[in-house]
């Protein structure tokens, strides 16, 4: 007698979702900032954190450091909020670009993504600590072009891109009005969606080598994201006899995103019942598997067999999907 022949291949698909979620609480670490979607003129999305300045002045900045990890777009900067007085603030803007990689060319700047680096340090360019050597650029003027001279008022500038290292400006000497004295309201971490989408998770944050750890924090639109990886993405079972069973796959799946998620499958197919019946995950069959439970940058092994059952009549050859979804409670 002909035995009959089961020819199978199975795809396995990976989701991933970016669910938006209840904001981190108040000094809590790491921080997911998030600026992503439209932009019009003038209003550029924003995520930030915010840190009180406490009576700092100008002059009593010696350093700002974080740990960046950026997932897309433009890296993480700095703005340092200052109290001109009569109610009217200011603010020296450090960013990425102006500090090592003008010449890599919008919109990131050469940045590199998904690793952890030390503030604009990705690369032997850019500093991984913010001192006096660090340039700045007034945020209320023009944020590029000519680099104006020194020597002008605070409260006559004439216009134009006034840029230079925070030792020029502390020295009171490049613009008359911000100098030494001048109070720091407020330290401001963001990201921001004007040139590129963009999204980064902060963590050590450092004011003067010293943790902003009991300091309040404030974090602005910024959710936390689900994500999850799955290799390899396709199974092929080859030819199966019904009564057979397959070799094991092992499957890795992978948190990539920034909070605990619990992973659980799900098998989906259009025709025949070969994969819904007879799929193994780790040894139980799928609809009985234990989800996963994975915190952030934790990989799991899944061990994934097919067994045909000896009584099934084959239709050909059959595929179906495998979906791992990830999940998280606000």
């Amino acid at each position: 007698m002909k035995r009959k022949v089961l020819s199978i291949l199975f795809a396995l698909v990976l989701v991933l979702s970016l669910t938006l979620v209840t904001a981190v609480p108040a000094g809590a670490s790491p921080e997911t900032l998030i600026a992503t979607g439209d932009w019009e003129e003038g209003l550029a999305d924003e995520a930030r954190i915010v840190i009180p300045g406490d009576g700092m002045t100008l002059g009593e900045l010696t350093s700002i450091s974080w740990s960046e990890y950026l997932l897309e777009g433009y890296p993480p900067h700095v703005d340092i909020i200052l109290d001109m007085g009569e109610s009217v603030t200011d603010a020296l803007v450090i960013k990425y670009a102006y500090n090592g990689h003008d010449g890599e060319g919008q919109p990131t700047y050469g940045a590199i993504p998904d690793a952890w680096y030390q503030t604009f340090g990705d690369d032997e360019l850019g500093p991984e600590v913010i001192d006096d050597t660090a340039y700045a650029w007034l945020t209320t003027q023009a944020a590029g072009g000519d680099v104006k001279e020194a020597g002008e008022a605070y409260e006559s500038l004439s216009g134009g891109f006034y840029k230079a290292t925070l030792a020029d400006w502390v020295s009171g000497e490049y613009i008359i009005g911000i100098g030494a004295d001048t109070p720091i309201m407020q330290f401001e971490i963001e990201v921001d969606n004007w040139m590129i989408d963009s999204i980064a998770i902060v963590d050590n944050i450092l004011i003067n080598a010293g943790s902003v750890v009991g300091m309040t924090v404030v974090t602005v639109l910024a959710p936390d994201i689900v994500a999850i990886s799955v290799s390899p993405t396709n199974i092929d079972f080859g030819t199966l006899y019904p009564g057979q069973s397959s070799g094991t796959t092992v499957v890795t799946v992978e948190n990539v995103g920034t909070v605990t998620v619990d992973v659980g499958a799900s098998v989906i197919q259009v025709e025949g019942a070969v994969f819904t019946d007879g799929l193994w995950l780790d040894g139980d069959l799928w609809t009985l598997w234990t989800p996963l439970e994975l915190a952030f940058g934790v990989s799991e092994v899944v061990n994934v067999q097919l067994d045909v059952p000896s009584n099934y009549n084959p239709i050909g050859p059959e595929e179906a999907t495998l979906i791992f979804e990830a999940t998280t409670t606000p």
